[in-house]
This record gives structure tokens, C-alpha cells and sequence, in this order.
């Protein structure tokens, strides 16, 4: 049965220098130190300094969603821990009180710092406001390494910044492709020319021109989330529609392959693999399934895979008992990659979305 991913246990060094920050200093926690305690550091401070900064380093990071905790033991752990607060920005409406405290606390810092400590931006479909904390920290922050930008609307601001900016180090690109110019010329962007993993979604039926995604020389992965407005229903016309869009996706893209792409992952809704796949061939259009099949196994190009999205037991326990059979779900499991479903790059860790695919 296919499981969901798990993430892999803290390594052994991180577990043991968290024990150092408790044994060696067992009056601070993860709620700070105990003001009662008047030898709070008469230990601790007898370490050397870069192995005081390691120890607070690796508790943030294991304890990352309250900074206010760290950053308030001392003015000198401020400075070391404040860096790695900001080198990843998530800016999501279901935790508003993250993207409350990014605007409270913007105005306390010069703009040198963000410049110099974001590395990560996230953003999710909800901006709207040209005036908000995203887009002011995506005209200043010239060291991304990730952006996903998942808005829905075209805002101005947004879309002059994605189609003017240049990111010398930006690695990892997620993208919803519909806030930008969709035509021949949609990959020679600044905004493509360096990045190695690129992720796109489109709510748009038709999924931009392939003819520029050759210039990409530093493109190794990619993503394609299928556009998918389809009713959900499983009579075998939706399946064949489906079948159709995956294999025109595959075969107009693979013409303008860049040199280097290693990967090119098509997602497809877990709900509508489930609707091709379990239904076997087709007796009228043997050269159709046939064709999906290739795709699935990478005999029509190795660099070809299909991928699901969303995991399969929420949709099956969202889904009508009469159109799920369990029996028939296994037969995901003849196609290796789509074993392991892979949830669209949405609160996910950039390891933990490409690692399959490395």
C-alpha cells in the first residue's frame, strides 16, 4: 500500500548537540533560561564561542516556530539566531500570527539585512495588497535561493518584480506561470536563467509555449502541475481527455528539452490516475493507453516520469464508496514512482519534494 512520506529522523550529531545545550546548561529550555537561576551561564560561557553559536544554532532549528524563545536570552544569541529566523519567509493566511510579526517587526531592521539573511521566500495564493511584507521584501532581497510564488492574482508590483528582477543564486523557482507573459519568449526571463529545479502550475487549460525552455543551460528538474478543470467523474471520455492532455504535455515539452534536464515530472491529481489507470485498456484505443503506459515506465523518454499529487487515502476517504475499490488502487503500484505520492510544493522543504528525484 502506498505510505505517505516520512521525514528522517534527527541524525545522531544534532540529537547530541541538543543534549549538550541541556546537560551543559539544563536551565535553558525551549521557553529560555531560568531568570531565577543566578549561575544561569557559569557553564556554559566557558565553551568556545563558535561552539556556544553551534549549540544555539541547532536548537532554533529544532525548534524553529517560536524564534522569541532565542532571541531574547541575550543581545549575542539575538545576533546569531536572528539571520536564521529570516533566511526562510513563509508567508501563508493559515498561520497568520508568522505574517503578523513579519509586518510588525519589518520597519525594526535596515533593508541591508534583509538583503543580506533572506535566502527563502515563500508565498501562498492569498496576496492581494501591493503594499504587503511579500512583495517589499522581493524588490530588496537580491540573494534568494527559493521563491515559490503561488498568488493568484497578477498584481502589478508582483508581476513587474517577476519579469524585471534577476536572482544570480536563485536555485529553486515554484511558480504559478499564468502571473507572467505566457508566449515563445516565456523562459528567457532573468528570472528562469539560473535555476536548476523549476516547479509550474497553471489554472489556464493551456500551459505556456515549450519553445524558450531550451535556453534553461542550468535547468537539471523539472515539475508540471497538469492543468485539470475536469468534472470529477470516471466515465471513460474523461479518461481518455486526460490521457490525451499527459501525452500532449510529454511530447510538445520533450522537443525543447534544455541540455542538461535530467528530470521532467508531470503531476497529475491523484484522483485522475486513479480514474485512468484502474480501468485497464481500452479495446478503442489501444495505441492511446499504450502511449500512457509508455510514459509510466519512462520507455518514451527516460527523463519522462509521471507523479501523483494530493495523497490518496484523504481522497479516497473524500470520495464516494461506489468509486473506489482498493483492489483496483494497487495497480498504481506497477508504476514505481507514483508508489510514494508526492504532495504539490505547499508547506514542503525543498529535500523533501525533489528527493526522490536527486
Amino acid at each position: 500500500m502506498p505510505r505517505a512520506y516520512q521525514k528522517p529522523a534527527e541524525p545522531d550529531s544534532i540529537r547530541r548537540s541538543t543534549a549538550l545545550v541541556r546537560n551543559s546548561h539544563p536551565q535553558i529550555t525551549s521557553s529560555g533560561p531560568d531568570r531565577n537561576n543566578p549561575g544561569v551561564f557559569s557553564r556554559f560561557n566557558d565553551l568556545p564561542r563558535e561552539l556556544q553559536r553551534d549549540i544555539f544554532e541547532i536548537a532554533y532549528q529544532l525548534s524553529p516556530e517560536y524564534p522569541a524563545n532565542w532571541v531574547h536570552i541575550s543581545q549575542q544569541i539575538k545576533e546569531w539566531i536572528e539571520p536564521l529566523v529570516y533566511d526562510d519567509c513563509r508567508f501563508f493566511m493559515s498561520r497568520h500570527w508568522r505574517l503578523e510579526r513579519y509586518k510588525r517587526t519589518y520597519d525594526s531592521k535596515p533593508k541591508e539585512f534583509y538583503a543580506k539573511n533572506v535566502r527563502r521566500i515563500f508565498i501562498d495564493e492569498n496576496l492581494r495588497d501591493n503594499d504587503c511584507i511579500e512583495l517589499k521584501l522581493l524588490r530588496i532581497c537580491d540573494n534568494l535561493t527559493s521563491l515559490e510564488c503561488w498568488a493568484r492574482l497578477p498584481l502589478k508590483d508582483l508581476v513587474d518584480i517577476l519579469t524585471t528582477k534577476k536572482w544570480s543564486n536563485l536555485k529553486v523557482l515554484c511558480l504559478n506561470i499564468d502571473l507572467i507573459p505566457r508566449d515563445e519568449t516565456t523562459f528567457h526571463l532573468a528570472l528562469f536563467q539560473h535555476v536548476t529545479h523549476l516547479d509550474i502550475k497553471s489554472q489556464d487549460q493551456q500551459l505556456p509555449s515549450w519553445e524558450s525552455l531550451q535556453s534553461l543551460e542550468n535547468l537539471t528538474h523539472m515539475r508540471v502541475n497538469m492543468p485539470d478543470k475536469e468534472e470529477f467523474d470516471f466515465d471513460e471520455l474523461v479518461a481518455r481527455r486526460i490521457v490525451d492532455k499527459v501525452y500532449d504535455i510529454a511530447n510538445e515539452a520533450r522537443k525543447h528539452f534544455p541540455v542538461n534536464l535530467k528530470y521532467f515530472i508531470i503531476l497529475v491529481p491523484f484522483g485522475r490516475l486513479y480514474c485512468v489507470l484502474t480501468r485497464g485498456r481500452s479495446e478503442t484505443e489501444v495505441d492511446q493507453w499504450d502511449r500512457l503506459a509508455e510514459l509510466g515506465f519512462g520507455k518514451f523518454d527516460q527523463r519522462i516520469l509521471l507523479s501523483s499529487c494530493d495523497d490518496w487515502e484523504t481522497w479516497q476517504e473524500a470520495s464516494p464508496v461506489e468509486v473506489f475499490n482498493l483492489e483496483q488502487a494497487f495497480t498504481l503500484l506497477e508504476y514505481p514512482n507514483l508508489e510514494f505520492p508526492t504532495w504539490p510544493r505547499v508547506h514542503v522543504d525543498v529535500n523533501d519534494t525533489w528527493e526522490a528525484f536527486v
